[in-house]
């Protein structure tokens, strides 16, 4: 199995600049869980993190697979820009195809909608009977929690929002692929935040109208997501789904 230090196209200071961003944004939530604590309850902000996550894993899900079906080397790849450049430079890159695009939102969507089926209702019955009976949390409170997971009242709002996070997390990673070539950076380069956290952002405002998060939830996941992108890079390096971890 290759290793990333042994790697020859990532140099060390690569690799160290990785570690520096992961413990940034690591003591920042850590910070940020310390605040819920102390202001609310532990709790709080274990709902807070269960709600803000399964409610946006649509966006994760078309996020993780992109790399996936855009990597199947026996399909004819065919890269969004089509070869085009704006003002000299790709305007997305060879590494950004239908394939991915097309691919991760169909299996995310398919997967976040089994995943509700099954997650969503077990996810509120556990928070209502053990923790929103009015004795354990401060800040959440029954409509939150039927705001993220109830699915029957609106079915087709519901989906409508899971479509909008899946599509909002292909089209995050064209605006930072387009970010980045006017920046002029490689393919496979490093541009923190850039990389971890423009699917996620991208996916919130899509969805918005229909899905407002809340300013608790956004924060988390702004902390969160770069954390479990850099994790999900790393596996997609060491299972050859991608050339760089990051």
């Amino acid at each position: 199995m290759r290793h990333i230090t042994e790697d020859e196209n990532i140099s060390k200071k690569e690799v160290r600049n990785l570690i520096i961003f992961v413990s940034v944004f690591g003591i920042l939530l850590i910070f940020y869980i310390l605040f819920f604590h102390f202001v609310y309850t532990i709790y709080d902000f274990l709902v807070v993190m269960g709600l803000a996550f399964f409610g946006t894993i649509p966006a994760f899900l078309a996020n993780g697979f992109m790399p996936i079906t855009g990597s199947i080397k026996k399909i004819k790849s065919y890269p969004v820009d089509g070869g085009r450049s704006w003002r000299g430079k790709r305007i997305f890159g060879p590494g950004k195809t239908w394939n991915g695009f097309i691919g991760g939102v169909i299996l995310g969507f398919l997967c976040s909608y089994l995943l509700s089926i099954w997650i969503y209702p077990k996810l509120y019955e556990i928070t209502i009977i053990y923790m929103a009976d009015g004795s354990v949390l401060e800040f959440i409170d029954t409509n939150d929690i039927l705001f993220f997971v109830n699915i029957t009242e609106n079915p087709l709002k519901f989906n409508l929002r899971t479509f909008l996070l899946c599509i909002g997390s292909p089209i995050g990673d064209l605006v930072g692929s387009f970010t980045k070539r006017r920046m002029d950076r490689p393919r496979g380069s490093q541009v923190f935040v850039i990389d971890q956290v423009d699917f996620i952002l991208v996916s919130i405002l899509l969805a918005y109208p229909v899905f407002p998060l809340g300013i608790a939830y956004i924060i988390f996941l702004f902390l969160f997501t770069p954390l479990i992108t850099v994790l999900a890079n790393v596996l997609g390096y060491y299972l050859k789904a991608k050339d760089v971890p990051w």
